[in-house]
Order: C-alpha cells, then structure tokens, then sequence
C-alpha cells in the first residue's frame, strides 16, 4: 500500500512537471526567435543571396556579371586580371556574397575592398600594401554618450571584425584605408564609416569614436489621435496611418487617392474617371443605405473640415456625377497632397470616444507638413506623366453587326421586304447608313493621351525657437476623351511655428488656400453609350473640322454635339488655423485651438 502510494505521488509530479516544462521552451524558443529576428541590418548586406539557376562552370567575369545583375554591388577591376583563374564551379541553388566572393578569388593574392556605396574593387597585392594597413581604435556609444558593450564592428565586405569591451572601446587592424567599418548594435541604427576619411596626415593609426543613434521600429512611430499623440505600441484603439513617403509617390491630386490600397478597412472609390472627380470612402462598411450618411468626419490640423460638396445637390446629379450620390466636387480637391505629412483614420471607438456622434462613420485626420530646424532649404519637383487605355473590348466588325441584327428580324418573321416602315425610321443602321462603313467607337471617345504636369517648390527652415515652411503647387491634366476637357489646380501652404526660449510659451499657425479650373464635358462618356453605337454610324465631323449632323437623328444622335456642351466650375478655398499654448507651471498647460 505504500508502494502504490508513492508511485500515485511521482505520477501527479510528472503529470504538474510536464506542462511546465512545455512552456519553459516555449518561453526560450520565442526569446531566440525574438532575438534573431532583431539581427543588425548590415548582416543581410554582408550575406547578401545569389541565385544560380543550374549547375554550371563559369569563368570569374562572368560570376561578377551575375553579381552585378542581382544585386545593387558595383564590381570594379583591371582587364584581364582574371585570364589566369580556372573557371568557377557553381551548383544550383542560393550562394551568399562573401562566400560566392571568396570561392571565385580563392587562387590568386588579391585584395578586395567593400566601400560604403556597395562598390567592390579588387585589384593585386603588392609590396606597399603592409604600409597601408592602419590600426584602427576607439569607442562606440549611445546617443547619451554611454559605452555598448559587445558592439559588433566589421570590415564591411569580409567576415573580419571585433566586438567592443566592456567600456565600449575596440581595436582593429584594417588592411587598407579604402575599407569601410561597420558599426551595428541591437536596437540601434547601423552606421558605416570610411578609415581613410578619418586618417590623420602623417599617422599610422586613427581613433574612430562612434555614436549609434536608436532604431525606431514601426511600433515607435507616433500617432496623432484627435486631441493627444501616442505611439503604435501603446495605442489600444484601430488605427490606420499612411506618410509622406507613400503619398509623394502617387500621382495624384486628391489627398483620398493616395490612401487607395493602404488602410485596411478604409474603401474608397472614384465616382468617375475624369480629372477632379470625387471620392467615396466608406470606413469598416456602409453604415446606411443614403451614401451622404457615409462620409466620415475630416480634421485638418486640428480643425474641422465640411465634406459637403461646393455644387448645387442638383448639378451634382447631373454633371458629370452619373446619378450618384456623392458630391462631384470633392472639397479635398484644393489641398495639395505634396503638403501632408500623415493622414491618420480613427476607427469604431477611437472616433466616437474623442469626436463623439460625428465620428461615427470615422475620423480622417490630415497633418500638414512644418519647418525643421536647420539651414533654410530650397526644394523644387518638377513632373510630367502620361495616360491611356491601354487595352479596349473586343467589338463586332459591321458585317458581324449586321448578320445579328438581321438574324434578329428573321427570328421575329421579317424580311427586308416585310419590314414595317416604322421600324425602317427608327433603325437607321440597316437602311440608312453605309452597310460597308466601320468606326471603333472606344478609340474616338477614349483612344486620346491624357497629360499631366505637376510643380512643387518649397522653402523652410528656422532655429530652435521659431520654424517656418512656405510651399506653392500647381497642377495640370487633360483627359482622354475629345476636346478641349482640362483640370487645374493651384495651392499654397505656410506654416510659422514658434516657442518662448523658456518653452513655456506655444504658438502654430498654418494657412492652406487653394483653387481649381474643371473644364470637362457635361455629359458623360458612359451614357453616351460609346460600345453600343453601331460601327456603321456617320462621321461626327465634316471635312472641315465641324460637328456634322448628316445620318443622325433624334434616335442616334451625335455624340460630339453633346461633348460640346461643358461643365465649367471653379472653386477656391481658404483654411487657417492656429494653436496656442501657455505652460505657467509644469503639468499644467492652458491650450487653444483656433480655425
């Protein structure tokens, strides 16, 4: 009985170790995958992959043209210095540089140099190249001047390299002053430098003393969210954000385009084609069956912005707007994208909990850009880019056109003797117009280039109490359809920032004006019915350039004439905002936002 009864109580350890030990290498497993998923940048660089295709035996040339092509390395040396290298023997899969490097330079005395725009250079070993060897110390710190112990610092290019002590000092022979270091710690930016840009006249050796600045990783970007800033580490809420970066490498000129495909569960769609059309953004669904009731609430800086078109409800349903709902002329045509600096979209509660029912369909809010301190900068971008349709729909020829359409009429019992003259009035494609005539309707009315010109020019600057940015924009673009159709548009945006020397005393002030000339047709391409137009109709045009109106009727009638007509509207738009802000002690901050 004592037997059994101590074999119960070593099977109810086991069964409470078990567990146990299954979440201590959980734990382990996800601290090393953790550790090697934080790797210093320069160590993909260093192993940077080649891919060989097949099994094969290429001479060393040829090996430095494979490089060159998969890789951004530029490969520099004397002709015919490798006529001498047995051929290099390559087995198919994945090769690193360094040992792809290695393997093809393996038989001859050579030195190879990594420099800091990824060039190599090879070139022969010779007598003098013991005195270029230098002998390379110093330190490496953090930004608060703090020793890194076991720093990593490699001779960019090799698997030759130091780590630094206790007090963050190293020490390093380095073959050649081209070479270039690399400085690389856990949690900080890696930084290259070049020996002989640090190489003292008349010296052997050098003291090259380095401060990592910190890497901020994505979770340590921040986030504005209404009325106070976070971070995407600490931030509890749904928040999506696009930058400057991404939105400066749309061509586009409304602030809603560039944020197509970025944000998860932000869906927003063109409501035309045209230049200066409006947008529909739907935020995590539609939240009613009126698309007005949609839109959600947008923030400029801190100030409100009306998402109300700038028509009349009725011109928005009949120019240029198909029938939609959503205003034509989207308000947020005037704001220059070039000038923003984030846009960040609230979701669900982070809306509702700061902006209350109105932002209830979500937040948009639009950050503009501001001065840096520094030297004052000039920055001019100039582009111009070009649109088609780059494939059409595959139309019937006239002869298969009109095989339908009499096929048709036998189906119902008629011949061209039986048919009513009635019907002879009203289709004119098959008793008026040439039967041997073909027009492909798509080419006339979309078959144009659309042209697109954009200007940036920029100034800013400022010291550490007062920051200024003055930008002005302009853009031009036509359409693809026929006529005269142009979309323009001119911005502005200034922002002064300024604070007391005691930083007590705050004040923001941006000012945003633009406007914009829409000069399109007033009827749209679609209802036109451009692909269902029989290919056998008239010209539109005479011999002398005038709309013709010969063959047409009130049944099919030309589509050039109602092109003519156009929709001209210009508008201009004013937005000024300032904040300011008064510390008399601290923790206490007396804050006002004016626009």
């Amino acid at each position: 009985m004592q037997i059994y009864a101590k074999k119960l109580t070593n099977a109810f350890f086991l069964v409470r170790k078990r567990p146990l030990i299954i979440m201590m290498r959980t734990f382990i497993f996800l601290c090393c995958a953790t550790v090697f998923s934080l790797a210093p940048r320069h160590a993909g660089s260093q192993n940077e992959k080649i891919r060989i295709h097949a099994d094969q035996e290429q001479a060393v040339d040829a090996v430095f043209d494979m490089i060159i092509a998969q890789t951004d390395y530029l490969v520099i040396y004397h002709k015919g210095l490798f006529k001498d290298f047995p051929r290099v023997q390559l087995k198919k899969g994945t090769i690193s540089l360094y040992k792809l490097l290695k393997q093809s330079l393996s038989t001859g005395d050579l030195n190879v140099i990594v420099t800091k725009d990824n060039t190599i250079l090879i070139k022969e070993k010779s007598s003098n190249d013991a005195l270029l060897q230098q002998q390379v110390s110093g330190t490496v710190t953090n930004p608060s001047g703090l020793p890194l112990p076991g720093a990593t610092v490699l001779i960019k290019g090799t698997n030759t390299g130091t780590t630094t002590n206790f007090d963050g000092s190293y020490n390093l022979t380095v073959p050649n002053p081209e070479n270039v270091l690399v400085f690389s710690f856990l949690g900080f930016e890696t930084q290259e430098i070049t020996v002989g840009n640090h190489l003292p006249a008349g010296q052997a050796g050098t003291t090259i003393n380095v401060s990592l600045k910190e890497s901020i990783s994505a979770l340590d970007e921040v986030i504005i969210k209404g009325y106070y800033n976070t971070t995407q580490r600490e931030q509890t809420g749904s928040v999506a954000k696009i930058d400057a970066k991404a939105i400066e490498k749309q061509p586009v000129e409304n602030p809603l385009a560039a944020m197509q495909g970025y944000l998860p569960g932000v869906n927003i769609t063109q409501q035309s084609g045209v230049p200066g059309g409006s947008f529909n953004i739907e935020i995590r669904g539609r939240n009613s069956l009126n698309s007005r009731a949609n839109e959600p609430l947008y923030i400029i800086d801190g100030v409100p912005y009306s998402n109300e078109s700038l028509l009349d409800i009725f011109l928005e349903g009949r120019l240029l707007n198909h029938g939609n709902s959503s205003p034509f002329v989207s308000p947020l045509n005037v704001i220059d994208p070039s000038s923003i600096q984030s846009i960040e979209v609230l979701k669900d509660a982070d809306a509702t909990a700061i902006y209350g029912a109105r932002g209830a369909n979500g937040v948009v809010l639009i950050t503009t850009k501001k001065g840096k301190v520094g030297k004052t900068q000039i920055k001019l971008n100039m582009a111009t880019s070009l649109g088609d349709v780059p494939h059409f729909m595959e139309l019937l020829s006239t002869e298969q056109y009109l095989d339908m359409r009499w096929e048709g009429l036998a189906n119902d019992g008629y011949t061209p003797e039986t048919v009513p003259q009635s019907f002879k009035d009203t289709n004119p494609d098959l008793f008026l117009w040439d039967q041997d005539r073909y027009t492909d309707w798509q080419k006339v009315f979309f078959g144009g280039t659309a042209y697109r010109h954009t200007a940036n020019l920029s100034f800013s600057g400022g010291n550490e109490n007062t920051q200024f940015l003055f930008s002005g924009g302009y853009l031009s673009e036509t359409s693809i359809t026929p006529g005269d159709s142009e979309y323009k548009k001119a911005t502005m945006h200034t922002s002064i920032n300024h604070q007391s020397t005691n930083e007590r005393l705050k004040v923001n002030v941006a000012i945003d004006y633009g406007m914009d000339d829409n000069n399109q047709p007033a009827a749209s391409i679609a209802q036109l019915v451009a692909i269902r137009l029989p290919p056998n109709a008239p010209a539109t045009h005479d011999e002398n350039g005038n709309i013709s109106w010969e063959g047409w009727s009130d049944i099919y009638r030309n589509p050039m004439a109602q092109l003519s007509n156009r929709f001209l509207v210009e508008t201009k738009n004013f937005l000024l905002n300032s904040v300011i802000s008064y510390t008399p002690i601290t923790r206490l901050e007396f804050k006002t936002n004016l626009g």
